[in-house]
């Protein structure tokens, strides 16, 4: 293919799909001359066990404007998306939701990696039995500058509180009041932890 100069059209032309890929051992520096973008991808049936033989990043990825639906369809999980690189923009790009969040078995270390704050997390439509499977604790929650109203969202109660060892300053950040501690379901030795006053 690197002498006889086929380029995209002509792999178009040619029919040439994910098998004929494979016994053609092309990698992704031709990938990259030969220009193709994701309708040819879809076209050429490539699934994630060839994504990881043809060595594709995220710049790739970026080129070949790959969007959240071809990742679903390729499988692509957690690990490969460490070795793609991608960071929070491009998961921006992607469109990527919780459902792909659960299915792609994102941790925390990789939120904190990805650099994805509470934007992205309104946006994700995370709920809390992700943040649990997640293992947030309190200084993601700094970090993501999460606020009362997301917590409202996220459905937090006083199980998480707890495990997210959430302090007074904290709550003090997050303007959690009266209404907020009814529903978190707080009790005395917890209300006597985080030190709010009456």
């Amino acid at each position: 293919i690197e002498r006889l100069k086929i380029d995209s059209s002509q792999i178009e032309r040619l029919k040439i799909d994910s098998r004929q890929i494979e016994r053609l051992k092309i990698d992704s520096s031709q990938i990259e001359r030969l220009k193709l973008d994701s309708s040819q991808i879809e076209r050429l049936k490539l699934d994630s066990s060839q994504i990881e033989r043809l060595k594709i990043d995220s710049r790739h990825i970026k080129r070949l404007k790959i969007d959240s639906s071809q990742i679903e369809r390729l499988k692509l999980d957690s690990s490969q998306i460490e070795r793609l690189k991608l960071d929070s923009s491009q998961i921006e790009r992607l469109k990527i939701d919780s459902r792909h969040i659960k299915r792609l078995k994102i941790d925390s270390s990789q939120i904190e990696r990805l650099k994805i704050d509470s934007r992205h997390i309104e946006r994700l439509k995370l709920d809390s039995s992700q943040i649990e499977r997640l293992k947030i604790d309190s200084r993601h929650i700094e970090r993501l500058k999460l606020d009362s109203s997301q917590i409202e969202r996220l459905k937090i109660d006083s199980r998480h509180i707890e495990r997210l060892k959430i302090d007074s300053s904290q709550i003090e950040r997050l303007k959690i009041d009266s209404r907020q501690i009814e529903r978190l379901k707080l009790d005395s030795s917890q209300i006597e932890r985080l030190n709010i006053a009456k």
